[in-house]
């Protein structure tokens, strides 16, 4: 048997989905955990999170949100499979609504204020944060997903780059000091697309 009848036949062969849950169940949390850590151990939380704890919430549903979005196209993209398309809905609809949520709260905000509540008043935080944020999460999951033997690696170093990212969003939520809806809609969307941008240019590391 050659290497393309190979890979033909590990692509008709799907992981056990119990084994794959677990799997990466296991790894987002010790990575989540280890990142969480360190970044809340560095940087702290934002000083009035007793009485912010509404908003907060929000948006660590935000970055979870978006993990669970994701995680349909991580499952098919982990393994040596390249029918990827019908995955991609839950992501879709995430973004469309994310964008829903930044274009109708800048619309409906005073035209002054647009551009702050937008940025928060300066350059996005977060663009540097969450990224930095993920990188242990995005190596216990490329740790875990080598265990199931990907084919397509660009599309998945970019998935479990992303489901990184929106991983990496939770413990940032403790520290980001703005609240917008738009800002976090828009921000941490495209915290996470670098994210992904990283994982597609790690994505060799999956080889095996």
């Amino acid at each position: 048997m050659n290497t393309d009848d190979f890979i033909a036949c590990l692509a008709q062969t799907q992981a056990p989905a119990t084994k794959w849950s677990w799997t990466f169940a296991a790894s987002a949390a010790i990575g989540l955990g280890a990142a969480s850590a360190l970044f809340l151990l560095s940087a702290g939380s934002r000083p009035d999170l007793a009485t912010a704890w509404a908003p907060t919430l929000l948006k660590v549903s935000f970055g979870l949100i978006a993990a669970l979005a994701l995680a349909p196209f991580v499952w098919r993209a982990t393994r040596p499979n390249v029918r990827l398309r019908e995955t991609l809905a839950p992501a879709a609809l995430f973004l469309a609504a994310a964008a829903a949520i930044s274009a109708i709260g800048l619309l409906t905000a005073p035209s002054e204020l647009r551009w702050v509540i937008w940025t928060g008043g300066g350059a996005p935080d977060c663009l540097i944060r969450i990224p930095l944020i993920s990188l242990p999460i995005a190596a216990a999951l490329f740790v875990a997903a080598r265990r199931f033997a990907p084919t397509r690696l660009s599309f998945a170093g970019a998935a479990l780059g992303a489901m990184a990212g929106g991983l990496a969003a939770i413990p940032y939520s403790l520290f980001c000091p703005i609240d917008s809806a738009p800002y976090v809609a828009t921000w941490y969307s495209v915290s996470i697309a670098i994210c992904a941008l990283v994982g597609l240019l790690s994505s060799r590391a999956l080889r095996w």
